[in-house]
């Protein structure tokens, strides 16, 4: 008498190692996320500066944190540099506001090379830090090389524009010395100073910091 049917047995097999696969999948998501949570409990919040309002006329340090996923968010990450970085473009920030932050690179943005290439040296030359995709430990954690060079600065403002949840920049979020600190994603544990939504559709990173920049100017009035 058979206990088994030898044609049903290969199909056993792969449904029985697609349901191991997934619980592995879930119990590794299940450490990683306990690890990250204790890996943001031992980080001094905003790099220990106190939270004020920041008074448009006296910004004079403003501080952008954001990821590229896509040659969408490269472009439009550049057009953001050029619209801070463009003379009286701003409102009601210091004529000499200094402007700088990191851009995180995501797994599949760049195409080639020689377009890396090209966008990092555009970082390098507004200001920014470059983490790329192998700069950060399997938890997302940056290297403490890269940590270091952020938490010699000190914002005035920083805009963290993470519309999904990206454990990264909220990491560099928290950890950034900063004494005021806003941020895109309500869901996330970093207790930003303020959280804006942007709002039906999606906006460029330019069009949502305009959009915060009128919110914290009308705030004021």
């Amino acid at each position: 008498m058979a206990f088994f049917d030898a044609e049903l047995l290969p199909q056993a097999v792969v449904l029985f190692m697609a349901g191991f696969l997934l619980l592995l999948q879930v119990m590794i998501g299940f450490v990683k996320n306990r690890l990250r949570h204790r890996a943001l409990k031992g980080v001094k919040m905003f790099g220990g500066c106190r939270q004020v309002f920041p008074q448009m006329g006296a910004m004079g340090r403003i501080g952008v944190l954001c990821k590229v996923e896509s040659m969408a968010d490269v472009q439009a990450f550049e057009e953001l540099v050029q619209y801070l970085s463009g003379t009286g473009q701003l409102p009601g920030t210091s004529d000499r506001a200094q402007l700088s932050g990191m851009v995180v690179e995501g797994k599949k943005c760049f195409r080639d090379n020689a377009a890396r290439d090209s966008f990092v040296a555009f970082c390098k030359g507004a200001g920014f830090e470059f983490l790329p995709k192998g700069a950060t430990d399997w938890k997302g954690v940056p290297d403490p090389e890269y940590m270091k060079v952020l938490s010699d600065k000190e914002f005035d403002l920083l805009v963290s524009l993470n519309p999904s949840e990206d454990f990264t920049l909220e990491y560099l979020a928290m950890a950034c010395p900063s004494h005021f600190t806003t941020g895109v994603h309500p869901d996330g544990p970093v207790p930003y100073s303020l959280v804006l939504e942007p709002g039906e559709g999606s906006l460029t990173f330019k069009e949502y910091v305009g959009r915060l920049m009128e919110y914290l100017q009308n705030m004021q009035q």
